[in-house]
């Protein structure tokens, strides 16, 4: 019985010690608080320190998730896995376990559009901002433009703290459309400066034979495929065009009702 109650005694001073870590409050003012009162007040206010600290991480969540700027929210359990083919030492529940950011690498998701692969970036990237990592989300063909502008000093310095900031970037629809040299440098820019320091998803329609097509210069397209396999997991997505499947099955249900 007494072993009992040193277990409990244990098990609260240890969650209380966590509570005021996380409320960044005085434990020894708490605690002096918890002695006077008697257990019923004692456990009362050790649930409004609970509430507190889960109504502060609530809102830290729901601020970096609007902080990532996805384009918009995903539910993993509409997620379609059939034609998703991971690599050796990466599935599904490591994604979303986030065992890759552990280990800073890298994931680069290719197949044609509408297979799912901006939906399982956005998957991730939110369940990353639930555990208090920063993402950042990004279409490349917008970032290079914003990059472009380095004229603007107050835009330009504030991407760039956006970007330092992150602690996963997700560079979506990547090659997708042809870049300039001077914005395949930028993005390069970001890919080199992240390496090994903080995971990239880089999601793209083109396979990596074909990103010499998208980048003017050869040498440095051989230079971001480098970047972006190195310590790296990829994703092929083989699946048919989910998109284009729900559009034709609306139109025909349309149809249908009509007749």
């Amino acid at each position: 019985m007494k072993d009992n109650e040193n277990n409990n005694t244990g098990n609260a001073q240890d969650e209380l010690a966590a509570i005021c870590r996380d409320l960044r409050i005085g434990r020894a003012a708490v605690e002096e608080a918890l002695a006077t009162g008697n257990p019923a007040s004692r456990e009362f206010l050790l649930g409004v320190l609970r509430n507190v600290r889960d109504s502060r991480s609530t809102g830290r969540q729901v601020a970096m998730t609007r902080k990532a700027r996805f384009p918009y929210m995903e539910n993993i359990k509409k997620f379609k896995k059939d034609g998703v083919e991971f690599d050796e030492g990466l599935s599904l529940d490591d994604c979303l376990s986030l065992e890759f950011l552990k280990k800073k690498e890298n994931i680069v998701m290719v197949g044609k559009s509408g297979t799912g692969k901006t939906m399982l970036a956005i998957c991730i990237g939110m369940k990353a901002c639930e555990n208090n990592v920063q993402a950042a989300y990004f279409r490349v063909p917008e970032l290079a433009r914003s990059l472009g502008r380095k004229s603007d000093l107050r835009k330009y310095g504030s991407l760039l703290a956006r970007i330092d900031g992150a602690g996963l970037l997700i560079l979506d629809e990547f090659a997708y459309t042809p870049m300039t040299i001077e914005e395949s440098q930028d993005i390069f820019n970001i890919v080199a400066g992240a390496a090994r320091k903080k995971p990239i998803i880089v999601t793209t329609i083109r396979s990596f034979s074909e990103w010499k097509k998208m980048i003017p210069d050869e040498k440095l397209a051989q230079a971001f495929v480098s970047r972006c396999l190195d310590n790296s997991h990829l994703v092929n997505f083989t699946g048919e065009d989910h998109r284009l499947i729900n559009m034709m099955e609306k139109q025909k249900g349309g149809s249908h009702v009509g007749h």
